[in-house]
């Protein structure tokens, strides 16, 4: 009879326990230890889907937030920061530097767990994953930034040497959990094949849980985190490409925090309606290639007459004068080695633009076509671009797709003006080598971003980046680096025209959970996040 009972009031705890869980309770065995809510984050993300959860492939920025909730680097920035001095532990506990520069040696965590039970984390990950992103086989997008490491060794389970072709001042940044620094697992990616790219699995605080094309992605907290398990019980990423959509979405609080429109109105808009908005940076930089093989676009006096006909103040009134600036130069302000001294910027001059047009043969202008993505981050600065253009005689025809797609056609060489922003890790040298560098011309079996052929039609470019890359001396550093960037300008393989913060939106009821110090895109966000319960009552 007792046992009968005691069995009775067991399974009544249970019960309760699995009622409270789906409440989104914490329970500690059958009695309710903590009554602590844990919600799921539902946030509005600005693209109309994803084309990969793989981190060494993801290239979009509505990828990358969920990659960087399931997967970790050996290292990372502080919360809050781009502090490049501050780069803390993360897979890796501790690390030493040879004194020759060339060689670094991890000493990682033990016990760290890969998410849905493939194991521990350990050294033969390490050396799997960044043999994976230099492979040109494999045709990482990021292969580029790994291109200095010459070899990736296991000592032993818990220790990985890497060595560098070359000393390298900014080596530690370029492995933090950012595209290639991310660690993936050898038995996953290996079992899994190309599923991996919409089953990932990470050592992350959260895990994949469920991939609904065009509508979501849906992650669960990874409770055996190695940092605790996660105040959050999970995060559905919903996909709102349309900005009034997201708007409405933050208006009802259907969705608790979403990508926002980067545009003065609306920034100030949302905050007088209680919206907390932060401006995280160091920004993105917006810029057009011209594709220097492809007619009219080969012509330099063509390329030339289109920069002088871009009015950037324009732009950057359209963006907000607060959140947006002028961009001058192929390497964004703020990034290590970006200086306009001594570059053709090409301020705006629709005269001259006009007379090198008629010069170029085209005195009545001409007209041409481009693909471009419908997502808010690309379609507005292409019209924008298309009617200052408008101005000087040149007509551009939009063919306006999803974001997914447009990456894939710019990728097959199809535009001759390519519109693309990018934030990168704050180095000249990541983006000279991603977006300049011949190796990253696209069709290539090493491609990565240059759609300009840059590299094949400009000579030492290259040698200029290379050579700045493994310069120890800094001051010699940005000497080749504003020499690289005044040859691209000259060359006119490009046009920077603005940079701008993102803006991050989100309810009172959520708080940060640091305090931001210098915001930056690099950040797990979400990892941090928490409800604050004495605002989230009406949620």
């Amino acid at each position: 009879m007792l046992t009968s009972k005691l069995r009775a009031v067991r399974g009544a705890a249970a019960l309760l326990a699995a009622a409270l869980l789906l409440a989104g309770l914490s329970v500690i065995g059958d009695n309710v230890a903590m009554a602590q809510t844990r919600h799921v984050l539902r946030v509005g993300s600005g693209v109309a889907d994803v084309g990969t959860l793989d981190p060494h492939f993801a290239t979009n920025f509505g990828e990358y937030p969920i990659v960087k909730a399931i997967f970790n680097g050996l290292v990372d920035l502080p919360a809050g920061t781009v502090d490049i001095e501050r780069i803390e532990p993360d897979l890796a506990e501790s690390w030493t530097i040879s004194e020759d520069g060339r060689t670094l040696t991890f000493y990682l965590r033990r016990g760290v767990q890969w998410h849905h039970g493939y194991g521990e984390f350990t050294a033969e990950d390490v050396v799997f994953s960044f043999e994976r992103v230099a492979d040109p086989a494999v045709g990482s997008p990021w292969r580029s930034e790994v291109a200095n490491i010459k070899e990736v060794r296991a000592v032993d389970r818990y220790t990985v040497e890497i060595e560098l072709y070359e000393p390298d001042p900014f080596a530690l940044l370029r492995l933090v959990g950012y595209h290639s620094g991310f660690i993936v697992s050898k038995k996953a990616v290996t079992e899994l094949g190309d599923e991996h790219r919409f089953h990932p699995i990470g050592t992350g605080p959260f895990a994949f849980a469920e991939y609904n094309p065009r509508r979501s992605v849906v992650l669960t907290a990874h409770d055996a985190y190695y940092k605790g398990a996660p105040k959050l019980a999970g995060i559905e990423f919903r996909f709102m490409p349309d900005t009034a959509t997201r708007e409405l979405a933050l208006r009802t609080r259907e969705v608790d925090t979403a990508d926002g429109d980067s545009e003065q109105i609306w920034v100030d808009r949302m905050r007088s309606q209680g919206v907390i908005v932060e401006l995280v940076g160091p920004g993105n930089g917006y810029f057009i290639q011209y594709n220097l093989i492809k007619p009219p676009f080969d012509n330099l006096k063509v390329r030339q007459a289109l920069s002088y006909a871009v009015n950037r103040d324009e732009i950057v009134q359209y963006l907000g004068t607060s959140i947006a600036r002028a961009l001058r130069s192929p390497v964004p302000a703020g990034y290590f080695g970006h200086t306009t001294e001594g570059i053709e910027t090409y301020e705006y001059n629709p005269q001259r633009a006009r007379e090198l047009l008629a010069e170029a043969g085209y005195p009545n202008g001409f007209e041409f076509e481009v693909y471009i993505s419908e997502a808010t981050s690309y379609l507005p600065f292409a019209q924008l671009l298309q009617e200052q253009w408008r101005r000087i005689g040149v007509t551009m025809r939009l063919n306006v797709i999803d974001h997914a797609s447009y990456h894939a056609r710019i990728r097959e060489d199809v535009n001759g003006v390519i519109f693309y922003n990018a934030t990168r890790l704050p180095i000249a040298d990541v983006y000279l080598s991603q977006f300049y560098h011949s190796d990253a011309i696209v069709g290539k079996p090493t491609a990565i971003t240059n759609f300009s052929h840059l590299g094949d039609v400009v000579d030492n470019i290259d040698a200029l980046i290379e050579q700045a890359r493994s310069e120890l001396n800094p001051d010699r550093q940005k000497e080749l680096y504003a020499e690289a960037q005044r040859r691209i300008m000259a060359a006119a393989a490009a046009m920077p025209y603005a940079q701008r913060y993102s803006a991050v939106a989100r309810q009172p009821y959520v708080d940060l959970g640091y305090d931001l110090v210098a915001p930056n895109q690099f950040d797990n966000l979400f990892e941090h996040y928490i409800y604050n319960e004495k605002t989230s009552i009406n949620r």
